[in-house]
């Protein structure tokens, strides 16, 4: 997904206190909806989630003529579906 640009005309607003805390305000450039599968990402790679799913198959597909590991195939599905694409269901 491409992110979002967000067109701001001041370059900085100031917000009142907050319990004891200064609010100021955020600079941060673009901004992303599909965060959240930079989560689902990380918990795949450290709990190999996808990789274990993938090893109870036997990949039968001439070697030479694949683009995708077998283990690609269900973490695409998954990121995809988590990200509503459609079609991916």
């Amino acid at each position: 997904m491409t992110p979002t640009q967000i067109e701001c005309k001041s370059k900085s607003f100031r917000f009142g206190k907050l319990e004891q805390r200064q609010v100021v305000a955020f600079s941060g450039g673009s901004i992303t909806s599909d965060a959240g599968l930079v989560l689902i990402a990380q918990l795949d790679k450290q709990y190999q989630i996808t990789q274990s799913f993938a090893r109870g198959f036997k990949d039968e597909r001439a070697q030479n003529r694949i683009q995708h590991t077998l283990e690609d195939l269900p973490f695409a599905t998954g990121v995809w579906t988590a990200a509503r694409v459609p079609g991916s269901e």
